[in-house]
């Protein structure tokens, strides 16, 4: 395991500092929440993990009232992993009347049983490694979860003064969302482009599709958004936007090559994964993500890559069983 800072700011930019009208409302470890001020309307962009929703309901309540509001109006989602939407159950009992935004696939998620038992299971695991004492003591709640507006791919929605652009961009998951605010030009991305780490360090997450998620970077990129906020980072210094996509084409591929030439050569499916770990797990890591998540995810990643650009016809993975 690598010991490393999991996350790296720029010398000259705070990743924290937030543009006119976003306020970092993130609660706990390993998953981050926005909250925008629509001039007239509010929204929530994501809202972390569940095991801290305590904490950051008092977050949203207090910007709210620094910035004149008694309600949240919409939630914004990203996809629909625990660390992304786990807290969502807690928010829409906060406030009923809430609109929850999200791609229509979401919505499919939320209405599978299985999919909730894994948002739980890794609810219950990132609780267990990072709640406090009062928090190891809460039930993780996975009900109520709802979608009230199922957008499309480059649909406007109007919040209060603001326009709201849905942009799809599948990889990580089918559902997969990114968001631009106009006439602001913030963009919060999705985790299809990766997850910087530092000015020079990212990793994918490429769950579900590689071709996908390297179109969803272009997409990105060509749309020319002044202010970037990937997710898990914050910000980016407006002079690194291009080079951030760029970061991760170069990584994705380089990830690519490694793992299916090392499949190619015959290498078992745990060869392969030590392999990832030895890329990509690092002690800071282990404090913003439960090792199970991280092992679960490196399953999904591996076995695309080797599924989709492998040469072998059999699966020398049936080999380890």
């Amino acid at each position: 395991m690598q010991d490393i800072d999991h996350y790296i700011d720029f010398v000259d930019h705070d990743r924290f500092s937030m543009p006119e009208g976003v306020a970092r409302v993130t609660a706990g470890s390993g998953g981050e929440a926005y909250l925008i001020d629509c001039n007239g309307k509010t929204a929530l962009y994501d809202c972390g993990m569940a095991y801290c929703h305590d904490e950051l309901l008092k977050n949203i309540r207090l910007k709210l009232i620094e910035w004149g509001y008694d309600k949240l109006d919409y939630a914004l989602l990203s996809h629909t992993h625990y660390d992304h939407i786990g807290a969502l159950p807690y928010v829409i009992k906060a406030y009923p009347k809430i609109k929850v935004i999200a791609a229509p696939k979401a919505d499919k998620v939320f209405l599978s049983e299985g999919a909730k038992k894994t948002m739980k299971r890794l609810g219950e695991a990132a609780r267990d490694d990072y709640g406090s004492e009062y928090q190891k003591s809460q039930e993780i709640l996975v009900s109520p979860l709802r979608i009230d507006i199922s957008a499309s791919d480059m649909q406007d929605i109007s919040i209060g003064e603001k326009t709201i652009r849905v942009i799809f961009t599948p990889g990580h998951t089918d559902c997969s969302v990114s968001y631009l605010i106009l006439p602001d030009g913030i963009m919060f991305l999705s985790e299809s482009t990766g997850v910087i780490r530092g000015p020079e360090y990212l990793t994918t997450a490429i769950l579900k599709d590689y071709n996908q998620s390297i179109e969803s970077a272009h997409k990105c990129k060509k749309i020319g958004a002044k202010t970037l906020i990937p997710s898990h980072f914050g910000t980016l210094p407006e002079y690194y936007n291009d080079r951030y996509y760029d970061l991760f084409l170069e990584t994705a591929e380089k990830e690519k090559e490694t793992i299916v030439s090392l499949y190619n050569k015959g290498a078992s499916f745990d060869e392969l994964l030590e392999c990832y770990k030895d890329m990509n797990w690092t002690v800071a890591r282990s404090k913003v993500q439960p090792y199970e998540a991280f092992l679960e995810n490196a399953n999904y990643i591996i076995r695309h890559l080797v599924e989709k650009f492998g040469y072998k016809k059999e699966n020398q993975f049936d080999k380890d069983k």
